[in-house]
This record gives structure tokens, sequence and C-alpha cells, in this order.
């Protein structure tokens, strides 16, 4: 049967079983909380040795149980230190540690710490224990809790000798167990969840109750068990013996007595008979009533169980609600921000539409400018018949990188002399486009208008007029162009003659079925002024039916899809394998080899070759 007491500590149990699985979770989240910012704060005020960090991330793992791991996580994962992004795994077995660069093991960990310190030798990863004696076992930071606050211990040695160097206040915060004003070894204690004792007044009271009922059952068991031994003894018509007694005193009353006594004696032991069956009556219902008291005890008891057994479910329940409400607010607040954030996207996608319909706006209206750029740019340049009035039978590979080019050739003739002009100006697209502009107007102003006819004089004014028209001289602009200029003087005679002047550009021409190269002065038009540094001047005769060609550096330039040049060593090849064929057959030559070294790769300058038969 049970007690009062057996009742109490059932219900106490109960519900103090669940208090110690919540109490238990909150100690473990609240210390794996402080230390997740003590390491956040670690982080921040020690610096990694060169090389050791890679992909911008610093790593750590967690040997620990699943609780550990994601507090660490929700404190550390994915925050910001010293501009590198933190990284949370699991470490599960030795070969996890390979990729991390700070490892915490936590007291629950099952990973054999024996096998982590072997595979980290030698190797710049902080390792973090928490518990005393670890520091002298390879730990590099070790959590202690002396009495009521968390504190660490920190290897300094280890540390510099694996390349770490930190801030002084690290090591003057953390615990020393050699210091004299530091906590002593023998308070450090680790963390304790005691059961709190019952009142022990109330212990005594229970257990005085407790021996008392016992004893009452014990003498209720005893009287029941005499009662029912009297009740099997004792019959209404009366045991054998009883008979046998009555009997006998009856014989001895026939014998002895007179027919008087006979009668008293009979009456007695009726009597007697009448009052040990009323008294057997009795106690057979004193022992019913029992029976029934202690039933009824013993419900009440069940009873009191069930209400304790229901009101810790009830407990439990309501925990369980009170956590599923705030799971269900959490995530309906999160729903909230992300529904807002949601519509902050939508207003910000509306902008940068308006923002790219106004941008496409003005690309067009820019690129509209451009192709109008380009309009007066070829109205600028020679005609095709002009060219063939001037110099008679050529070809002309002319290709902007963009709508408009840096490039540029251009001819004139005074009197029997031809100038012919291919240049190559600072940049390309618009910017080039100006420039050529800009050295068309010169040539014109220089040969046309003053007259000026030797190459080396033309050049030497182009340099000027370009360094004061930018003005160059008292700003930061040192734009300019690459320029090749030849004079073609034809007459009767058998022999052609040819004047050269070059600003860094060369030219080529045919003789004896060879391959000539002039190299062009090394001086720029336009730019820095170098007193003392002219341009030079070439005459030479040619045979008829010569070539000579006028070049860009755009062809030479040229990519092929593995960004390899074609270059100038090859062009030069090229031009002597063809240069005895028709004009129309070069050109196509020239295109073809072009396209086909490039591929789908994108011309990376302006391309320009101006080809003549003299």
């Amino acid at each position: 049967m049970l007690n009062k007491k057996y009742i109490f500590f059932l219900s106490f149990g109960i519900i103090y079983f669940f208090g110690i699985i919540s109490q238990n979770n909150l100690f473990a989240q609240t210390d794996i909380s402080y230390k997740s910012v003590f390491l956040s704060r670690f982080l921040q005020n020690i610096h990694f040795p060169t090389g050791a960090i890679k992909n911008n991330e610093i790593v750590i793992g967690v040997a620990g149980d699943e609780n550990t791991l994601k507090n660490v996580n929700v404190a550390l994962g994915g925050q910001s230190i010293k501009g590198y992004r933190i990284v949370v795994k699991p470490v599960v077995e030795a070969k996890d540690v390979k990729t991390i660069n700070l490892i915490y093991i936590n007291n629950s960990s099952k990973v054999y710490l024996s096998s982590i310190f072997q595979e980290l030798q030698n190797r710049a990863v902080i390792t973090v224990t928490e518990k005393d004696g670890f520091l002298q076992k390879g730990s590099d930071l070790n959590f202690l809790k002396p009495e009521d606050r968390w504190t660490y211990e920190i290897n300094e040695n280890q540390l510099s000798t694996k390349g770490f160097t930190y801030e002084k206040e690290i090591v003057t915060r953390a615990y020393n167990r050699d210091g004299g004003n530091v906590l002593a070894k023998d308070k450090v204690n680790r963390i304790e969840v005691k059961v709190p004792k019952a009142n022990t007044e109330e212990e005594r009271r229970l257990r005085e109750n407790y021996l008392k009922a016992q004893k009452e059952l014990e003498e209720l068991k005893s009287t029941s068990q005499k009662t029912r031994t009297e009740i099997v003894q004792v019959e209404v018509d009366m045991t054998p013996e009883q008979k046998k007694k009555f009997e006998a005193e009856l014989a001895e009353i026939n014998a002895n007595l007179s027919q008087e006594q006979q009668k008293a004696k009979l009456i007695a032991l009726q009597t007697e008979k009448f009052k040990l069956e009323k008294e057997t009556e009795n106690e057979h219902l004193k022992a019913e009533q029992e029976k029934a008291q202690a039933q009824q005890r013993q419900t009440i008891i069940i009873s009191v169980i069930a209400v304790l057994f229901l009101l810790s479910l009830f407990i439990i329940f309501f925990i369980f609600y009170r956590r599923r409400k705030k799971m269900i607010d959490e995530l309906e607040k999160a729903k909230n921000e992300l529904a807002q954030n949601l519509q902050l996207i939508n207003i910000k996608n509306q902008e940068l539409d308006a923002k790219n319909q106004e941008i496409e706006k003005h690309s067009k209206e820019t690129e509209q400018s451009i192709y109008s750029a380009k309009t007066i740019q070829t109205a600028m340049l020679p005609t095709a018949n002009t060219l063939k009035d001037y110099v008679g039978d050529f070809f002309l590979i002319y290709e902007p990188k963009d709508i408009v080019s840096g490039d540029f050739y251009w001819a004139t003739q005074k009197e029997n002399q031809i100038f012919v002009i291919v240049a190559d100006c600072t940049g390309h697209g618009v910017p080039g486009a100006f420039m050529s502009l800009v050295g068309m107007n010169l040539l014109d102003e220089i040969i046309n208008q003053k007259n000026i006819l030797s190459p080396d004089d033309i050049l030497e004014e182009m340099h000027l007029g370009v360094y004061h028209r930018l003005q160059q001289n008292v700003g930061v602009n040192k734009d300019g162009m690459d320029l090749c200029l030849c004079i073609i003087e034809k007459s009767n005679l058998d022999k052609i003659k040819v004047q050269f002047a070059g600003a860094k550009r060369p030219f080529y021409f045919t003789e004896n079925n060879q391959l000539q190269r002039i190299q062009g002065s090394r001086k720029y038009i336009g730019g820095m002024m170098k007193e003392g540094k002219k341009f030079e001047k070439h005459e030479f005769l040619l045979e008829k039916n010569a070539m000579i060609y006028l070049t860009s550096d755009g062809y030479g330039d040229a990519p092929n899809e593995k960004r390899e040049k074609f270059s100038s060593q090859r062009l030069e090849n090229l031009l002597l394998e063809i240069h005895q064929k028709d004009l129309s057959t070069q050109y196509n030559t020239l295109n073809e080899t072009l396209q086909n070294h490039k591929g789908t790769e994108p011309n990376r300058d302006d391309i320009t070759i101006l080809g003549i038969r003299v």
C-alpha cells in the first residue's frame, strides 16, 4: 500500500526531472554563448601567419555535441572579423581538421584528442579546450571556471612557435597558475547542478507518519488474521470440541445435578454460545470496515498520483506550447521581415529598371552621336577615287575597333609630289577619333596652306601643332600619334624618287623581290617637348611597279583566342610572300589571314594597312 512520503517524492521527482533537463540546457547554452563571444574577441586581437587563411574565410571546427555546434554557429557563423568571413563546421574525426584555422573541443566531444593533437602538429591552427590540465597536453587556449566566472589559460610559447602574433591584453587577462594575484589552482571548480533537498522537518514528519501507518497496517493484518482464524474455529452450531465438551457437561449435569440444575446449566451454556456468536459477528463486521477503509485510502493515493501525473503532463505540454508559440512568433516575424525586404527589393528593382531605361536612352543617344561623328570622320578621309587619282593602283584595309577610329589615312598632291600618310592616334574610339580630326586638320594646314614640303619638317610642325593645340605645356594631357609619311615624286624616268619620315612607325617597300624596312624616328608627335631630338628624313629611288606599305600597329597586335598577337614579324613575312601578286589578291589574303588568326576574338586596336604599286 502506498504512503504519503512515497507520493510526495514521486511527484517531486517528476517535476524535478523536467526542471533539471531545462536548467541544464539553459546553463549549457549560456556557457557556450559566453565562450563564443570570447572567441570572437580573441580572433579580433590575434593575427594569423601569412598564408594560413584561405579563400578569405576563418574556418572554426567544433568537436562537441549538436547543441555546442548549433550555439557556436548561431553566435559566430556568417560574421565578419577583420574582413574575414567566419565559417563553422563539425569535427567528427581527426581528418576533419585539415581545412580549419581554429578548433574548439567541448567536454562533450567523443573525438580522440590525441589523434587531433597529432594531426595538428606543426600547423598554424589554434586549439581551444575547456578542461583542467589540457594546456600542458598541447592546447593553445583552455577555458576554466574559477568560482563564479569563466576565465582562460593561454600558451604563449606555442602560439609564437606556430607564427601567431597577438595583442598584449590577451595575455594580461589570461589565468596564470603561477601569478601571485591570480586565482589559485585549488579554487578551480566545475559547474555542478545540485538537486535541492527537501525540508528536514518535513522529512521527519513524513517518516513518522509512514512508520505509524505501517504499524497500523501490521496490526490490522494481525487482527484480521486472528479474526479470520476465530471465525473459522467458531461456527454457528459450535465446534466439535465445544459440542463434545457441552455433551460431557450435560452428561455430568444429568449424572450429578437435579433436573433444575441441568436446566440452569443448559441456559448458561446457551447464553455463552449466543455471546460467543455475537462477538464473532462483531469481529467480522470490524474486519469488513477495516478492509473498506484500506480500499478507500488506496483509492485516494491512486487519485493523487493520477492528478500529479496529469499536472506534470500539463507542465510539459505548456512548456512545449510556449516554445512552439515562440517559434511561430519568430517565424512570423521573419516572414514579415522577408515581406518587407521583398517589398524593398521590388522598389529597388523598379528604380533599377528606371535607371536602366534612362541609361539605355542615353546609350542610344550616345551611339547616335558616335554614328554622326563617324559620318564626319569618314567625310574627312580621302575617298577611294581621290586616292586612285593621287597614287594610282592601291589597296586599303581599314578596320576601326569601335564605331569611330583612332587611325586615319590622308593624301594630297603638290605639283608632281604625292603626300601619303597613315597615322595611329593615342587611344581608339571617340578620343582617338578627335585626335584624328586634329591630325588631318594640321596636315592640311602645314602642307596645303603653309606649303611645308619636306617630310621631316612636316612632322616637326605636326609635333608643335599638337603640343600647342592640346595645351600640353600647361596640362597633364600627353596624347599624340605615331605617323608614317612618304612623298612620291613621279616622272618619266624608270626610277621613282621616294622621301620618308616616320614618328615611331616603319616604312616598308620592295626591292629586288625583297621586303625592305626603314624604321621611323624614335620621337612621338605630341606630348613632351624634347630639346635636340629631330625627325629623320630618308630619300631613295625605287623601280617602277615596286610596292610600298604604310601601316598602323593594329594588324600585328591582333589577338587570337589564346590572346596571342599576330606579330609584326609575321606581317612582314606575309607582305614578302604576296608583294608580287595583284593588289586585289593581296587585300583578300591579308583579310583572310587576319580573320583566321582572330577567330571570334575582337580587335584589340584599330587596323590600317595602305599598299601602293608605284
